[in-house]
């Protein structure tokens, strides 16, 4: 299995048109429900992610630690909320077939230095060599019209042993 982590950070500060105190929380504050929003809005997941298709919520109770949404792009996918901390912390996972993804989001606020910082964490833990195998096994032995005869051959030189 491989696991490949990746962190990025996003770090708005507070507009220099805002000269007091008062206004850079405001702002911090504002900026912070803004972004918790827009993560937990499953709908427009799309608009996140691209290839991500969109979202929803597959029960009546509102997100939660546990709460399923379910993604569809192209094919369903059941995801899963590990962390659940309004308005700061989020972490979903993706169980595959071939391994695991899980995006954790952290939304931090600094009224020191006058900015907030939106970490992504990625963590994919996947299958790639048996993903890949099994996948050159089905390009190699997908019959198309005309091509009969040269498939067949490459079907007998691949056996599941080789998996």
């Amino acid at each position: 299995m491989s696991t490949v982590c990746s962190r990025q950070d996003i770090r708005p500060t507070v507009p220099s048109t805002l000269e007091s105190a008062q206004g850079a929380d405001a702002w911090l504050a504002t900026t912070n429900d803004s972004c918790w929003r827009v993560l937990t809005d499953f709908h427009n997941w799309s608009d996140l992610a691209q290839g991500m298709g969109s979202g929803k919520q597959t029960d009546s109770q509102p997100p939660a630690k546990g709460s399923k949404p379910q993604v569809d792009s192209g094919h369903k996918i059941t995801c899963s909320i590990d962390r659940w901390g309004p308005p700061r912390r989020l972490q979903v996972s993706i169980d595959l077939a071939v391994g695991q993804i899980v995006d954790s989001f952290l939304i931090e606020t600094s009224a020191e230095n006058a900015e907030m910082c939106l970490s992504l964490n990625l963590k994919r833990s996947l299958i790639w060599r048996i993903w890949y195998r099994r996948s050159f096994l089905q390009m190699a032995t997908t019959e198309t019209p005309g091509q009969n005869t040269y498939q067949s051959n490459r079907q007998n030189k691949i056996t599941k042993e080789q998996l």
